[in-house]
Order: structure tokens, then C-alpha cells, then sequence
């Protein structure tokens, strides 16, 4: 199975208040979506909108994304390895 959740997606459920970051992914596996999860630049205003750069890294880790694309690189890959350093992502993520 193949599932693309794209930017403009996402943006539609979070505006609606039916969904959130975590929901998204969720409802992937949910589906029997076994694959790698790439994200969209998570600088795009469907995300930008509710969270700040590094904290859209860190909530896309505890998704279940797998490989976060960002226009951000060096603000979203501090705040990943931060939120590991503190423990709020698995060293095993």
C-alpha cells in the first residue's frame, strides 16, 4: 500500500479541527501502512501555522515521520536532537 499525505491535505483536517500532526500518520498505519514516512518541507504554511520550525521537526519524529524534509535544516535538526538529548524522542526513533 502507498499513502501520500501531502501539505494540503493535513492543512484541511488541522483547519477543521479533525486532526492533528500525530492523526495524520496514524491513520497511515492505521490502514496497514507498513513503509517509510517522508514528510513535506515542514516550513510550508500548512505546518508553519501551527507550530514553529524546530518544534515541527520534533512533532513530526513523534509522529512516526521517518525522514523530515525542511528548509530549516539546522533550527529542526537542533530542536530533534534537543528534544532527544531531553528525552521527549526514543533514542531509538
Amino acid at each position: 500500500m502507498k499513502v501520500a499525505v501531502t501539505a494540503y491535505s493535513f492543512h484541511q483536517y488541522v483547519k477543521k479541527g479533525e486532526m492533528t500532526l500525530f492523526d495524520v500518520i496514524d491513520k497511515a498505519a492505521e490502514l496497514g501502512f507498513e513503509g517509510v514516512t517522508v514528510t513535506d518541507d515542514l516550513a510550508m504554511g500548512a505546518i508553519g501555522a501551527h507550530f514553529a520550525p524546530g518544534e515541527a521537526a520534533v512533532q513530526a519524529v513523534l509522529a512516526g515521520s521517518d525522514l523530515l524534509c525542511c528548509s530549516d535544516y539546522a533550527i529542526q535538526y537542533e530542536a530533534a536532537l534537543a528534544a532527544v538529548l531531553e528525552g521527549r524522542i526514543s533514542i531509538d526513533r
